[in-house]
């Protein structure tokens, strides 16, 4: 029989992963399950997203009664223990008794939940859970694989669709390009950038075709969202690419021919 019941929130982190080391309140970037980043009720965060392989921290708020020297002069000091089960991944370090965890989620898209309760003793609080969804990374995909022009065609430029997709609605991408031309590595690139997902038009300017007649391949050297950059999952896993073949414009000579006189 359970002598008290423990209150527990559970907190999932927003931004870059970090080591949760001993905080004196709620750890920065954390915020309850269910509401978004202003605080207010959301139904995007009604499930917490981990991208495929990636890690990720969540945090429970001991209940004060049962901890009354927790945080004070910043010191850890819990007398309570955490129960902590997982289905969506492996804790790390496992088992784990403190307030909070790291997760090392799936290698594949599942969805599961990350539930815990909170002990004093012989007497357990209610069991405290947050729906978890471990989505594949986002991808981007060129329009083609290759293209010849010739050299001339270059002057103005040449622009190129690729396409990028994220596996939650709403989720934005974020992409950076490089090309190599046919002497020299990284002639050219494309700093990080945001946009929604859908289909992109880039131009590569006139320019940047300068390394000689061969093939020019641009490559992703970034795709990445909101969940792969909580979840620790850095660069890309994309491997598509746009090889341009130019060459060279010839210069027509005179014709000869054979004198009438």
């Amino acid at each position: 029989m359970k002598a008290r019941t423990s209150k527990v929130t559970i907190l999932a982190i927003l931004g870059t992963i970090f080591s949760i080391g001993m905080y004196a309140q709620v750890p920065a970037n954390f915020q309850p399950h269910g509401s978004n980043s202003g605080g207010t009720p959301s139904p995007q965060e009604a499930t917490d997203s981990i991208t495929v392989g990636g890690s990720i921290s969540y945090y429970v708020e001991p209940d004060a009664a049962a901890n009354p020297n927790y945080n004070v002069g910043g010191g850890w000091a819990l007398t309570s223990t955490f129960n902590w089960t997982v289905d969506v991944g492996t804790i790390n370090g496992a088992p784990d008794t403190d307030n909070n965890i790291t997760i090392t989620a799936s290698s594949t898209a599942t969805t599961g939940t990350v539930d815990v309760y909170e002990s004093q003793g012989s007497c357990d609080g209610p069991t405290v859970s947050i729906p978890v969804a471990v989505i594949d990374e986002p991808t981007a995909d060129f329009a083609s694989a290759t293209n010849s022009i010739c050299q001339s065609d270059t002057v103005g430029g040449y622009s190129v669709d690729f396409d990028v997709a994220t596996a939650t609605a709403g989720n934005r991408v974020t992409y950076a390009i490089q090309m190599d031309g046919p002497n020299n590595s990284n002639i050219y690139s494309i700093a990080a950038t945001t946009v929604d997902e859908g289909t992109i038009t880039i131009t590569i300017p006139g320019g940047e075709f300068d390394d000689g007649v061969g093939d020019y391949v641009l490559s992703f050297t970034e795709i990445s969202d909101h969940i792969s950059t909580k979840s620790g999952v850095a660069g890309t896993s994309t491997t598509a690419t746009h090889t341009i073949t130019v060459s060279r414009t010839p210069n027509t000579g005179v014709i000869y021919h054979i004198p009438n006189m």
